[in-house]
């Protein structure tokens, strides 16, 4: 959400520069927005892979493992779940 966020603020200051303001963008600045808009466009795949990446190996460590009991997916969207092997977790967690 991060890549969209700053994708649609590039896009918004750009129509509000050359549209509301009626000022052309120099080339500088068209390079930065371009700029922008790519880095976004690559958070937006990047971002969420790399979070996800930390987050597990940082649970890892602390001897989290992942209860694929309690894990659910749908279409693109996964919600995963740790838990502690020495700490028991009720069966409507299991069943969500």
């Amino acid at each position: 959400m991060l890549g969209v966020g700053i994708g649609m603020l590039d896009l918004a200051f750009t129509i509000i520069w050359e549209q509301w303001l009626t000022k052309p963008l120099s080339k500088r600045v068209t390079s930065i927005f371009s700029r922008v808009a790519i880095g976004s466009v690559f958070l937006l795949f990047a971002l969420p892979h790399a979070i996800h990446y930390v987050a597990d190996q940082n649970l890892r460590a602390k001897d989290y493992t992942v209860c694929e009991a309690a894990c659910h997916q749908w279409l693109f969207v996964r919600n995963i779940v740790y838990v502690q092997e020495t700490i028991e977790y009720s069966e409507s967690l299991k069943n969500k």
